[in-house]
């Protein structure tokens, strides 16, 4: 049988935390030590100990946590001076010779020709035209196949003049619609050159106006043919007689250009490079 625990024996072996036992006998012949408000009583060892700890390690917390922000304050100027370091360091010849002198050229056809937007919109425009072409070619054969069942049948006779009128009518009606597939993909061709061409003076804006440029010229960078009058023409009208290579900004901006229209494509659909 087990002997009932003496609760007097155990009270007595607690710290004394607070001067005062948590248990034990009757304390009407115990003196109690009285503390003023305002001064509590001394702590005893144990929260004396307790206290040292928690004070140690409170101090080696804030300790750690000013070295952890110290080290990621160190890291992020590293990192932006790293960063300003390497972009400063690819920032094209052109662009740092055109901020000094303010001036820059451009080649607009080259920059059209491998605009990667420019290029799928075309893409797809002679698509549709070529389907059109076709189409209408078809229309066309069918008229010619009625035409030569007309010379076959006898000239001034019903069927002859019903086969007359019916060719007439097609051949009206075929030519109409030529014209207006002619009007329609035309004005989708300018449409198409007319964005990339504003979306062009955009970047260039931006393109200037970020490296300090206050003048951008057009040229064209192409060859001449001698026997091409055109050509010819042009280069003898062009406004730009000579320039320095160092202020040609055509390859920055045409690859700013098509890394706009990259990220502006739709999911799944990427500009041809």
């Amino acid at each position: 049988m087990v002997a009932p625990r003496d609760s007097t024996r155990d009270a007595r072996q607690l710290p004394c935390l607070f001067g005062l036992y948590a248990g034990g006998p009757s304390r009407q012949n115990t003196a109690l030590k009285v503390t003023p408000r305002g001064r509590p009583s001394p702590p005893g060892p144990v929260l004396d100990s307790t206290r040292s700890r928690m004070t140690s390690r409170l101090q080696q917390g804030v300790l750690n946590v000013r070295t952890s922000l110290i080290v990621a304050t160190l890291v992020a100027v590293a990192y932006v001076a790293v960063a300003f370091t390497h972009t400063t360091a690819q920032q094209p010849a052109a662009s740092q010779a055109a901020s000094q002198h303010g001036i820059a050229v451009i080649d607009v056809t080259y920059i059209l020709e491998h605009y990667s937007r420019l290029k799928q919109a075309m893409e797809v425009y002679k698509r549709d035209a070529q389907k059109a072409e076709a189409e209408l070619k078809q229309e066309r054969d069918g008229i010619v196949k009625k035409s030569e069942v007309l010379k076959t049948r006898k000239p001034g006779s019903d069927e002859f003049k019903r086969l007359e009128e019916e060719i007439t009518k097609a051949e009206s009606d075929w030519k109409l619609r030529v014209a207006a597939q002619r009007r329609d993909f035309a004005e989708r061709e300018a449409k198409n050159y007319l964005r990339a061409y504003q979306e062009l003076a955009d970047v260039t804006k931006r393109y200037a106006q970020r490296n300090g440029i206050q003048l951008v010229l057009r040229f064209n960078g192409a060859p001449i043919d001698p026997n091409n009058r055109e050509m010819v023409q042009m280069e003898v009208f062009k406004m730009v007689m000579y320039y320095d290579k160092s202020i040609d900004i055509t390859d920055p901006v045409l690859a700013e250009l098509n890394r706009a229209a990259a990220i502006a494509a739709p999911p799944g659909v990427r500009p041809r490079r």
